[in-house]
């Protein structure tokens, strides 16, 4: 079953940094069986994506010897036999290894996927996707967990390390394939539990001078519980259906440019009509092989009839009055071009908003050009120099009045710094010696806003619908601590892990989207990763947010909207305020800093019941008992 990670594409106008890539095929099992069946097109599947990544972006690639495995500086391959569990891992951690801050790790990987049982409910399917080695199924073999892939991709992440992972397999988007004419990518479940032990690789010995924002994305080749296919073409030659459409979408000389989130999309339209639906999480807004854009408000934009409707709406932090471009494409918002057309947001639901503006042909994309913040406006107090104010006036984002202010904003000879009314600053003071003063001030205030602006989404409704509590990660459950309390405040103990259960109290399916907002108004989407289609949560069913570890003491935010259709909330996420050269203080600001900018859901239906409960959370130095 093919696997559904958050995976980074590598591929685009050639990136500021390598590109590195483990490439996996397995047809021949060593433990084959009615559950484990012999494949034909997953090694044809590695031969044709590495010659069309050669071919258009001449990487560098490894050549096949007369083994299967083949290796040079660039990248590792290995199929069937060479494929073991120990290899596939061990190839993965060395090429993390050899990468630095900037560069790009590409995994991908064809042949059978499975699931085993979530215990936690971490995953929305209830079970974990795992991919299965050579050697799986055999005594004592374990598949490969998607959390072991994930703490792999954080490792790179925290390198500065892109990281793309492809699956051609059955339930990856958690990875299968379908039975058609004779093969499918499916294997039964696996019965044993994920190894304990943790993935650890050394530091680099040259660290970078400061954190870079490190980006993943995955592309899968079906939705979970489908069947992924692999089938012969004219000549017999088999190949699986995604591998086949997804080399014919990527850009290259001659061909359009296109992000991940394009891709996907011409992959979609290839494979409109068969038996699969593939899925893509995480920086689909990337160009193809490039950087992650600045974070932005992109939406899918359709025709309707004399306007034209986009897929974000209240929830998504689209305001009526604000000013949106259509445009082709993910990369045509990204080429600097004159859009196709512009509208301004004239009407605004909870899940997509209307734009009144003739739809010109062609358009698929809206960006937003200019934010019209209404009532959502900063309340700011300016204490130490009036002649910001008048710096400041063409921001409609801010008021800035003694009137109860919200916040201060602080300016003495040396620094600006902004603080809550109670006194609790907010980001890093920015010296007034900075050549950049004026665009980090408004940066600041610009994330303020969209972080108040999602809190202010807290209605009674919320409350009704969903019970969020946070509890205390431990390995014991039967016998597990409560986390303390100051009043209603929950406590998180530094070094304590924690994870959010959400329980559907209302009386039909409902879809939880959850977020964590830090005190320095970082915006990090907890629930589900960015790109992702999970499905909706049943009457009385519990979802539990995949564990954190925090560090350091403040006062943070947790908001859970469940909805009754799928919601585009991609645009919400965004770093925190902090200068980015202050070490990270914790697990959430390192995930912070590393955001999956600018996914984006597609497909996304209207909502008509949603709520929104927001958990005020506490971290503390230490537990006291």
């Amino acid at each position: 079953m093919k696997l559904v990670l958050a995976l980074a594409l590598l591929l685009a106008a050639p990136a500021q940094g390598a590109v590195r890539g483990v490439f996996v095929g397995i047809n021949a099992y060593a433990n084959t069986g009615p559950d484990l069946k012999p494949l034909q097109g997953s090694v044809n599947d590695v031969v044709l994506i590495k010659a069309t990544l050669e071919e258009r972006y001449k990487l560098g690639l490894d050549t096949p010897g007369a083994g299967c495995r083949s290796e040079n500086a660039v990248s590792i391959t290995l199929t069937d036999a060479c494929a073991t569990r120990a290899a596939i891992l061990d190839a993965l951690v060395k090429r993390i290894a050899a990468s630095a801050a900037g560069d790009t790790l590409l995994f991908f990987y064809s042949g059978h996927g499975a699931k085993a049982n979530d215990g936690m409910q971490e995953q929305a399917y209830g079970y974990h996707g795992t991919i299965v080695p050579y050697d799986g199924r055999g005594s004592g073999i374990v598949d490969i967990f998607d959390s072991e892939l994930k703490d792999l991709i954080d490792i790179a992440e925290d390198r500065g390390v892109n990281f793309v992972t492809m699956f051609d397999s059955c339930s990856s988007g958690t990875a299968t394939r379908d039975l058609r004419p004779a093969n499918a990518r499916r294997a039964g479940p696996a019965t044993m539990p994920r190894p304990a032990t943790r993935i650890r690789i050394a530091p680099p010995a040259a660290p970078s001078a400061g954190p870079v924002a490190a980006y993943r994305v995955h592309l899968a080749a079906s939705r979970d519980l489908e069947v992924a296919s692999e089938t012969p073409d004219a000549d017999g030659k088999w190949n699986g259906n995604f591998t086949r459409a997804l080399v014919d979408a990527i850009p290259g000389p001659g061909r359009p440019a296109r992000t991940y989130g394009d891709i996907i999309a011409e992959v979609r339209r290839k494979m409109f009509g068969t038996t699969q639906n593939p899925q893509a999480e995480g920086a689909l807004t990337t160009p193809f092989l490039g950087l992650p854009p600045p974070p932005r408000r992109v939406f899918d934009a359709e025709p309707l009839g004399t306007a034209v409707v986009i897929s974000g709406g209240t929830l998504a932090g689209v305001t009526r009055g604000s000013t949106y471009g259509l445009y082709a494409s993910d990369a045509a918002t990204q080429a600097g071009g004159p859009p196709l057309a512009t509208g301004r947001v004239e009407s605004v639901e909870p899940s997509r908003a209307i734009l009144a503006v003739a739809p010109p042909p062609g358009a698929r994309r809206a960006l937003e050009l200019v934010h019209a913040y209404g009532d959502d406006a900063v309340r700011l107090r300016i204490d130490g120099d009036g002649s910001l104010a008048a710096r400041l006036k063409d921001l409609d984002l801010i008021v800035v009045t003694d009137r109860d202010p919200r916040y201060v904003l602080g300016v003495k000879a040396d620094v600006a710094e902004l603080k809550a009314i109670d006194g609790t600053p907010v980001g890093s003071a920015i010296p007034r010696a900075d050549p950049n003063f004026d665009a980090r001030l408004r940066e600041l205030l610009r994330k303020v806003a969209n972080a108040d602006a999602l809190l202010a989404l807290h209605n009674d409704r919320g409350a009704a619908l969903a019970d969020v509590t946070l509890l205390r990660a431990c390995a014991d459950t039967a016998n597990c601590p409560d986390l303390p309390k100051e009043g209603d405040e929950p406590l998180i103990p530094a070094g304590t892990p924690v994870y959010v259960e959400i329980i559907n109290k209302s009386d039909k399916p409902l879809y939880p989207y959850a977020f964590y907002v830090d005190g320095d108004k970082g915006i990090l989407t907890l629930m589900p990763p960015a790109g992702a289609r999970d499905p909706a949560l049943k009457p009385g069913g519990i979802r539990a947010v995949p564990r954190l570890r925090t560090a350091g003491v403040g006062r943070d935010n947790i908001i859970v909207i469940m909805a009754d259709e799928p919601v585009d909330l991609a645009s919400l996420e965004q770093a925190a305020v902090r200068d980015v050269a202050t070490p990270p203080r914790n697990d959430l600001e390192r995930l912070l800093r590393a955001a999956r900018r600018g996914a984006s859901s597609r497909d996304i239906a209207r909502v008509g019941t949603w709520g929104a409960t927001v958990l005020t959370v506490r971290r503390v130095a230490k537990e006291t008992r």
